[in-house]
């Protein structure tokens, strides 16, 4: 039988290579080959051909209703108790817990939107979009290794990044990396 020599070094890689081979998500995808995805999202489309919607402001976008009353209470805050005032009839001094529950149950809800006329005296408005998923070509990165893909978002997009992720796409019709996994795989190291 043929044997072949590798330094210390060489024989630890390949063990690392094995671990990383064996215990890597592959996503219920055979031969796995890591690359990178980009999230773009693109906006100006009618209510019924979106997939959401963000509320904004100006140039300011506000993915969730929260976010959008946190703005609306730095920015207009006695405008908002004012009109919560008129609207219920309510006397006296509002909480604030009671008033952002209620905005956002009635926003998000929309189940008589007190606010509407609110909203569009401030000049926020719902803005409907898709988010599109495509190859990052500008990323020329494709691995056996998901934590080679991994390694690349967080040193360029950061580790809580939302615009791209690693995908698993198969290199099943790359008979010759495929021996190379499987070789990789089966190899006995001791």
């Amino acid at each position: 039988m043929p044997t072949i020599e590798v330094s210390d070094e060489q024989y630890k890689f390949l063990k690392e290579a094995q671990s990383l081979l064996k215990t890597q998500d592959s996503r219920c995808t055979r031969d796995p080959f890591y690359c990178i995805m980009k999230k773009e999202r693109k906006y100006g489309f009618s209510e019924e051909y979106s997939s959401d919607f963000v509320w904004c402001n100006n140039d300011t976008s506000f993915e969730t209703t929260k976010d959008l009353f946190d703005d609306i209470m730095e920015n207009y805050e006695s405008d908002l108790k004012l009109c919560t005032l008129d609207y219920y009839g309510v006397e006296g001094p509002i909480n604030n817990k009671d008033l952002e529950s209620g905005f956002i149950d009635d926003v998000d809800n929309q189940y008589e939107m007190v606010y509407e006329d609110f909203l569009d005296k401030h000049e926020y408005y719902k803005v409907y979009y898709n988010d599109e998923h495509k190859l990052d070509v500008n990323s020329n990165i494709w691995s056996l290794f998901e934590v080679d893909a991994q390694e690349y978002i967080d040193s360029k997009y950061g580790s809580d990044s939302k615009a791209a992720y690693s995908y698993a796409c198969s290199s099943w019709r790359s008979s010759r990396m495929n021996k190379v996994r499987d070789f990789l795989m089966e190899i006995k190291l001791t």
